[in-house]
């Protein structure tokens, strides 16, 4: 949720589709010809220099990882940085992203990211766009935050040991922020090996603010809030997913809710922006089909019932049921986790819970048991407001908690 300084929409240029750590192009093929299922090949738009091998979009079931986990949510099977990796050079793209122009694959939501694994001494990025904000981990160490400034490339890691390391670049900042290009890696005199397998499990979150991470380096509710502030690497979702050797997407935009935004409109809702690759973008369309998760977590509502005026709750659970069966058709076999968020409190904490338990209740009687909710209790800022981030929002800490909160439920409902 995001009151007084909630951002318009932007618009950003046509995009095709393509899916968070671990991808696939749900627009055909690609110049090469690729098909679009299975591991896609595109075009890695490698500058004089590099080493031009091929950047994956995998759609497909990858082999179940370990239990351990890295740091930076790659798969972490029994192969480590320091063996000789199997399979061709390759970048692992990770989210949503257009590949209209496979040599700067762009992409809008939080959490997008590319990981590759390389050997060398040293190591840069090429990104496209300005003032986004990037997690970089190396060797899963997270690095200083990279804002993006118009360059065509950024030094993220020099003087590194000899030897195999890992690298992810990981969008910290929400949609509206304007889409960014990730056109691979540098690597000086090193050379790209082909990179961690992504992991079996898949997790979606479908959110507001709350799920982008809005806000949550801030230290105090008061804080105004500022992109820089907000890093979706430490939010709940991300959190969860690392614990569970999972991959996850992020489909979250502040202010949007399930029935009606923050503003009071009923357009462009988040049943509307899940359906787009490139979220500022109205022709942009995703194809589900290219990325099917295990579960995905609905975390919406906050906004609905902060919006004012009448009542949502009978257009807020008919619209809910209509999107879980939205959800169960693009994603056969799917989990459902309705969540109550940690900003409801009181009576909206009671009605959108009400909400999620009535829709629980309709799935069960007409034999669907793969719809269950999930509570994430009232947060309490403290007297001085130093408990909670930015306007009220999840500080780091109660990310953590609700991390914590869902692992246990996705444990419940997957078994993971």
């Amino acid at each position: 949720m995001r009151r007084g300084n909630l951002r318009r929409l932007l618009t950003s240029p046509g995009a095709c589709s393509f899916a968070l750590l671990a991808c696939a192009c749900g627009n055909g093929s690609t110049d090469g010809g690729a098909a679009s299922t299975g591991h896609l090949l595109v075009d890695a738009g490698a500058s004089p220099g590099d080493d031009g091998s091929e950047n994956v979009m995998d759609g497909s079931n990858a082999p179940k990882p370990s239990d351990a986990t890295t740091t930076d949510g790659a798969s972490a099977d029994a192969q480590s940085p320091d063996a000789m990796p199997v399979g061709p050079p390759a970048i692992r793209y990770i989210g949503r992203f257009d590949v209209s122009q496979p040599s700067a694959p762009t992409a809008e939501w939080s959490a997008s990211a590319m990981e590759a694994r390389f050997s060398g001494a040293q190591v840069s990025v090429r990104l496209g766009g300005s003032n986004n904000y990037f997690d970089v981990v190396l060797d899963g160490v997270v690095q200083p935050v990279l804002k993006t400034a118009g360059q065509p490339s950024y030094p993220i890691g020099a003087g590194l040991a000899s030897g195999v390391h890992d690298v992810l670049v990981f969008r910290r900042d929400e949609a509206f922020d304007n889409p960014a290009t990730f056109s691979g890696f540098g690597f000086d005199a090193g050379a790209l090996l082909a990179p961690p397998p992504a992991p079996a499990r898949r997790i979606e979150i479908v959110g507001d603010s709350i799920s982008a991470g809005y806000g949550n380096e801030c230290g105090n509710a008061s804080d105004g809030f500022a992109a820089a502030t907000e890093n979706e690497y430490i939010a709940y979702g991300p959190l969860a997913a690392r614990a569970l050797s999972a991959d996850v997407h992020v489909v979250a935009w502040s202010g949007k809710g399930l029935y009606r935004n923050l503003d009071g409109s009923t357009t462009e809702t988040m049943p509307i922006l899940w359906q787009r690759t490139i979220p500022t973008d109205g022709s942009s369309h995703w194809d589900p089909s290219q990325w099917v998760p295990d579960v995905v977590v609905i975390n919406l509502g906050t906004n609905d019932y902060n919006s004012g005026g009448a009542d949502p709750s009978a257009n807020f659970q008919s619209t809910y049921l209509q999107f879980v069966k939205q959800l169960e058709s693009a994603y056969p076999g799917v989990f459902v986790l309705g969540a109550v968020g940690p900003m409801l409190g009181g009576s909206s904490y009671a009605s959108v819970k009400t909400a999620i338990s009535n829709i629980v209740s309709m799935r069960t009687t007409a034999g669907d048991a793969r719809v269950q909710l999930v509570e994430f209790p009232t947060q309490n800022c403290g007297s001085d407001g130093s408990a909670c981030g930015c306007d009220s929002h999840p500080n780091a800490a109660e990310h953590e908690k609700m991390a914590t909160i869902l692992e246990a439920a996705i444990h419940g409902a997957l078994g993971w």
